[in-house]
């Protein structure tokens, strides 16, 4: 007999099992079930009908090879050396270290410290290594910056900024077979850095192949029109090919952008000459030359480094022997408010005057100033020269200029046209013929085709003087 206990107990048993039996089966959506067609002839897995099609997809271009970009026959690419081969190269930067972090550079001894020790805590961190190494570069301490940089890598082979900077060091060093190597791998990381490009080419240029060189340097000024030294390179690959009139126009294009590059003078120079302009060509030389001496003075890059006022005085001296007036008043200014009557720009001051067709008072401005510091040797040679070379001959005194333009010989003087050309020309409207000779020729050495010498030398000859 049947109860109704049994009866709900067969009911469950029956529904648990006809769960079970159809659980792995998907239901089926009456949208998608064609007419006339009964569910269980749908495939579980059956697409819709008329699908969306999928987007096109777009052909992947190929990922460059870097080392097959902008290649060079001519050149052997040098991997650099080991940095425990760098330990007794680097002493005589290290010497300077302990000279450049003297006096008020203590907080840069305290950062020089504070690197130290925490990489000494962690020796191998690529961060701290070009930091270090970076500070290094940036004042001139290449052989440390060597050691830091390749260090920097050893732990990061792809930091593309220490390539950089050490493709500079090995250029600078003239080791164009490193510096290409890493300008390679820099550009490798940095492709759009137009400093990058620069020294590649130049290192290139500087190998022999010209070929290789003018593709990068034309990249270089594509990704950065205003990079003047990219300008100057490709000026200078321009002449290279005797393409003066673009070399011109390249070179002119740097000096736009920086007016005291010095390759780009040069180049200008050449570029002039080579199209007939003898003296615009001249003009460029002489500018290049003494843009020349004060880089090589480091005029403004003193160790220890310049006080205000001498700064000031400085650069007021840089700018009137470009002939920036304006700027070089604007110098003096301040160096007078910082050392009132300071003999430097009192010096560059008079020099102004006389640029300006003011001799007059310029000789009363020197005058003081020796008088006042007879040791001044700034102004002594500024007044030496002056008395030689007054536009009013009535204003001229050989006699006095003599001794104060030998009294510079001792002094550097030796290796200063100015100063021999002084002496010279004192001396030969001093009868002292033999003597002239001597320092006229000795100028002529610094300065080959300075017409003011080959005219005072000729005048001697002839027996004009």
């Amino acid at each position: 007999m049947i109860t109704g206990r049994s009866f709900c107990a067969g009911l469950l048993f029956f529904s648990v099992f006809a769960i079970s039996c159809g659980k792995d089966e998907a239901p089926v959506r009456k949208s998608d079930v064609p007419v006339g067609a009964s569910p269980s002839a749908i495939p579980v897995d059956s697409p819709k009908l008329n699908p969306a099609p999928d987007p096109p997809v777009a052909p992947q271009e190929p990922e460059l090879d870097w080392q097959s970009i902008f290649p060079s026959e001519l050149v052997e690419e040098q991997a650099p050396p080991s940095v425990e081969s760098l330990a007794v190269r680097s002493e005589e930067d290290r010497e300077r270290l302990v000279i450049l972090l003297k006096g008020d550079l203590k907080r840069e001894a305290f950062r020089i410290q504070n690197l130290r020790e925490r990489l000494s805590l962690d020796p191998k961190s690529s961060t701290l290594h070009f930091e270090l190494g970076d500070y290094y570069y940036r004042h001139e301490l290449p052989n440390l910056a060597e050691v830091e940089l390749l260090s920097a890598l050893e732990s990061n082979g792809k930091l593309g900024e220490a390539h950089k900077l050490l493709a500079d060091i090995y250029r600078q060093a003239g080791d164009h077979s490193r510096a290409v190597f890493h300008a390679r791998r820099a550009y490798r990381d940095l492709p759009q850095d137009s400093t990058v490009l620069f020294l590649w080419g130049w290192s290139v240029r500087d190998s022999g192949d010209i070929e290789a060189a003018i593709p990068i340097a034309e990249r270089c000024v594509e990704l950065n029109p205003r990079d003047a030294r990219g300008l100057a390179l490709v000026a200078l690959l321009r002449a290279d090919e005797d393409r003066f009139e673009e070399s011109r126009d390249f070179a002119q294009r740097a000096i736009d952008v920086d007016p005291d590059h010095l390759r780009a003078h040069l180049v200008l120079g050449t570029a002039k000459i080579a199209l007939g302009d003898e003296v615009g060509g001249e003009a460029e030389f002489v500018l290049h030359r003494r843009l020349l001496l004060l880089k090589s003075a480091k005029l403004l890059h003193r160790n220890p480094p310049l006080l205000d006022w001498e700064r000031a005085a400085a650069l007021a001296h840089y700018h009137q022997l470009v002939g920036r007036f304006d700027l070089a008043a604007e110098e003096i200014a301040r160096s007078f408010e910082l050392l009132p009557s300071n003999p430097a720009a009192r010096v560059i001051e008079a020099r102004i005057r006389v640029a300006q067709g003011d001799e007059v008072t310029a000789l009363v401005m020197l005058e003081s100033v020796v008088n006042d510091l007879p040791e001044n040797t700034q102004g002594v040679r500024a007044l030496a020269e002056l008395l030689v070379s007054c536009k009013d001959v009535t204003k001229r005194d050989y006699k006095r200029a003599y001794p104060m333009a030998l009294s510079l010989m001792d002094k550097g003087g030796s290796k200063d046209f100015d100063v021999l050309f002084t002496l010279g020309t004192s001396e030969a409207h001093l009868g002292l013929e033999r003597e002239s000779k001597k320092h006229l020729k000795a100028a002529l050495a610094l300065e080959p085709t300075n017409e003011n010498v080959l005219s005072l030398l000729a005048k001697i000859d002839s027996g004009e003087i």
